[in-house]
């Protein structure tokens, strides 16, 4: 079952178990889907879901985390319950930050990297071992390491 069917799958079961908010987060996801497909003319495959749903997960915590700061928990814990949602749905999930820094660590071992001179080295050879992570995470944690 692919990713988008797996999608629909769960509307079907929120809509009957009425489960209102995770059939609003289902309907955001098929709604990113379908845009995406009108982009590219085409249905696109679980690649491309995934890449899609990792791509709402970032716009999700962004908005968690500027709503935490502005004092609004109740909006935060909505954008916390659909980043799990969309978890869910995703073929690998996200690497937090220890499980990227341990990473880090392999990579600049097997490369053998010790100065900040060979960062877009280390940054090539990890994005392409561990094509899910987020960018931004791994490069400023890069750069923390290779001071």
């Amino acid at each position: 079952m692919t990713i988008k069917e797996k999608v629909e799958s769960g509307m079907k079961e929120a809509m009957k178990s009425k489960e209102q908010e995770r059939l609003s987060a289902l309907r955001m996801i098929k709604a990113e889907f379908l845009l995406k497909e009108k982009e590219a003319g085409k249905t696109f495959d679980d690649a491309t879901a995934d890449q899609t749903l990792r791509s709402m997960l970032k716009k999700y915590k962004k908005a968690k985390d500027e709503y935490g700061s502005l004092g609004k928990p109740e909006e935060a814990a909505h954008y916390e319950r659909d980043m799990k949602i969309i978890e869910s749905f995703m073929s690998t999930p996200m690497m937090d930050e220890a499980q990227t820094k341990q990473a880090l660590q392999d990579v600049l071992a097997e490369i053998g990297a010790t100065g900040p001179k060979e960062f877009g080295k280390v940054m090539k050879a990890f994005m392409s071992k561990y094509p899910g992570a987020d960018g931004k995470v791994v490069s400023s944690l890069l750069k923390e390491i290779l001071k």
